[in-house]
């Protein structure tokens, strides 16, 4: 071979080394970022994931808690309704009591109470 020839090669060997080196080197560093952005992503999805996953958990407790309340309002309501349908009764039964005739006994045992109040009445208007 002629010396210019294997000068020639040589340089081109050289030259092809050197490109195979910076490619490698360049896929090596490609590689890096990839799996650093793939890394990256995953976390990402894991915090979304995550985010939303405490998002439901934390709609499931207010749906509960709301449901809860109204539950407890719903009691709170029917115990008031119970209380006042037995002041309506009481009601009714004194309204009862007041409209029905009094036999003698009962008539003289009011008048004595009358005669009571209206004595301590009169001593409260003396004051």
């Amino acid at each position: 071979m002629h010396p210019d020839h294997q000068e020639v090669i040589g340089s081109l060997q050289e030259l092809c080394t050197k490109t195979i080196r910076d490619i490698e080197t360049q896929l090596a560093n490609q590689q890096a970022a990839d799996e650093a952005e793939e890394k990256k992503m995953e976390d990402d999805r894991k915090r979304i994931d995550e985010m939303a996953r405490l998002a439901a958990e934390r709609e499931a407790k207010e749906k509960a808690d709301a449901l809860k309340r109204m539950l407890e309002e719903e009691e709170n309501v029917k115990a008031v309704e119970r209380e006042l349908a037995i002041k309506r009764q009481a009601l009714r039964d004194a309204q009862k009591a007041a409209e029905m005739p009094l036999d003698d006994e009962d008539q003289d045992e009011d008048e004595d109470d009358v005669a009571s109040v209206s004595t301590v009445e009169d001593q409260v208007s003396r004051l």
